[in-house]
């Protein structure tokens, strides 16, 4: 949808003169009356603008790294932008165009490209994790359609309902269609079946487009490819709005609704639970946390995260590539609120597929101490990995945090797992249990524990691996150790480099969280 494709096959002139009604320019109304049938192939009619229009773009990678401000000042009131493309692909340009549309104003919104050879659904929800939740004053969401990868007229419908029921289910939104009408009739057989999407005709040099007969209207038309708008370099598809600034923003995402599955507006958790979810604490037994939850946010560039959905606990993780930078670039935080406090298991959930990574290393904030423990997240195989045993304080301000600067070649391609984690009340929790916990505030991380208390590793770990912690321990109660995990089970220490007494949640990491692009 953009330049750098090829124009959408059109029908002959000879052939589309028969459904073009004469004097449509001229008419203020669109033309709606049946198309043309010639045999089996149907014809549809040129439809014409209600009335005034405005003037939009689309944009996706090939426009580069458009100016915003410039473009602001030269009279495009709308922009699509291109999000994702199949199961895998990510625009590069998505996640700039995204927020700086927002920030000079311009009505905003996303779109897929479609692949029917791919599954309809998976494709709506890689969609859907690119483009992230709308906010008030978004347009709904858009697919293009313009392939068909060997796909017949059903499989393609198929397809675009699949995605399209999906991509309604999560926004709350009617999705918009992109499609022509000379590929709608040649490769989708006419077909009616999902004219209830918004209609965004592709029709080029002509002053009102001809749409196919399972719409009687349309909303959004591309009318060219063309250079001359201010702060794009070369061509760049050219739209209109069928409408005026009023119907531009009565189109956008507006008022929120509860139960649209977005919370927007004034929403909040007390009025709104479901669309407003909060990161629930972990209560004295402890609990799961999962990578779906709101507790787990993650940051890093989005040309480098990918989402599975054929693993990892409860079927979803999230991965990217191990590197050897000093810096982090993908990382996820694991908020964390106890009810009370008391001594907890944490362990990680490894799916062998993603979880390849030996020297993953986790930054864990507990009662006011911060451990890295250093892992090998390929010494398990669908099972948990021990991270080990800490003693956390009632209230929240505390983490898990996995990054991905683990020392290893970018070369290597070793994927790090973010998925699940687990945390498991090891002292009985009850009235004593913030007694106890204070009373072994410096026993973090097993530096204080007795030999048989199987502390931070697993039961077979070598005794002199266990005696090397208290003793050495800072007086402020900051272990200067690492807990290194490796294959057969054995448990090692090494020294640790010094560093920050603790981490300061995710927002304020500063230059310890920059963040960088990679290449996929």
């Amino acid at each position: 949808m953009n330049a750098h494709h090829d124009r959408l096959p059109l029908l002959p002139a000879a052939l589309l003169a028969l459904a073009a009604p004469a004097g449509c320019t001229d008419d203020p109304r669109p033309v709606e009356h049946p198309g043309v049938t010639i045999g089996e192939v149907s014809f549809a009619a040129r439809v014409c603008a209600d009335g005034p229009t405005l003037e939009g773009i689309d944009i996706s990678h090939w426009q580069g790294a458009v100016n915003w401000d410039q473009i602001a000042t030269s009279g495009i009131a709308f922009a699509y932008f291109k999000a994702s493309e199949g199961t895998g692909y990510v625009d590069d340009q998505f996640a700039r165009n995204w927020s700086e549309s927002r920030r000079v104003g311009i009505a905003r919104g996303a779109y897929h490209y479609f692949r029917p050879s791919m599954d309809g659904r998976a494709q709506a929800d890689h969609f859907l994790s690119v483009m992230g939740t709308l906010e008030p004053g978004d347009l709904p969401p858009m697919i293009d359609v313009e392939q068909t990868d060997g796909v017949g007229c059903t499989g393609i419908t198929n397809g675009i309902r699949a995605w399209a029921d999906r991509v309604e289910e999560v926004t709350g939104r009617k999705p918009v269609i992109y499609t022509s009408i000379g590929f709608w009739s040649g490769s989708v057989c006419n077909s009616t079946a999902v004219s209830d999407l918004i209609l965004w005709a592709a029709h080029w040099d002509v002053t009102c487009p001809t749409i196919p007969d399972a719409w009687s209207d349309w909303v959004f038309w591309q009318y060219d490819v063309a250079p001359g708008v201010p702060g794009i370099s070369g061509d760049v598809d050219r739209d209109v709005f069928n409408g005026d600034l009023a119907a531009l923003a009565a189109f956008t995402n507006a008022t929120p609704v509860c139960g649209d599955g977005r919370c927007t507006g004034d929403e909040t958790h007390a009025s709104c639970p479901g669309d407003c979810p909060i990161c629930e604490p972990i209560p004295p037994e402890g609990r799961i946390v999962d990578d779906t939850e709101v507790c787990a946010e993650r940051v890093g560039g989005s040309d480098s995260w990918f989402h599975a959905t054929d693993g990892g606990w409860g079927g979803s993780l999230w991965w990217t590539h191990a590197w050897s930078d000093p810096s982090p670039d993908n990382q996820q935080t694991w908020h964390l609120e106890f009810v009370e406090a008391g001594r907890y298991r944490v362990e990680a959930y490894m799916d062998p597929d993603y979880a390849q990574s030996h020297a993953a290393p986790y930054d864990i904030l507990h009662a006011g101490t911060t451990d890295t423990v250093v892992v090998d997240q390929a010494s398990v195989a669908d099972d948990w990995l021990p991270l080990g045993e800490f003693n956390f304080a009632a209230g929240g301000g505390q983490f898990v945090h996995l990054r991905d600067n683990t020392g290893e070649s970018y070369s290597l391609r070793l994927r790090i797992a973010y998925d699940a984690i687990r945390l498991t009340r090891l002292d009985p929790p009850g009235p004593d249990a913030d007694a106890d916990a204070d009373a072994d505030a410096d026993a973090d991380a097993g530096a204080d524990a007795e030999p048989d208390a199987e502390p931070d590793g697993p039961a077979d770990a070598p005794a002199e691996a266990e005696a090397d912690g208290g003793a050495d321990a800072p007086a402020d109660g900051q272990p200067d150790v690492i807990y290194v995990w490796v294959d057969e089970g054995c448990g090692c220490r090494a020294a640790a480099p010094p560093g920050p007494a603790a981490f300061p949640l995710l927002a304020g990491l500063g230059a310890l969280l920059a963040l960088r692009r990679r290449r996929r």
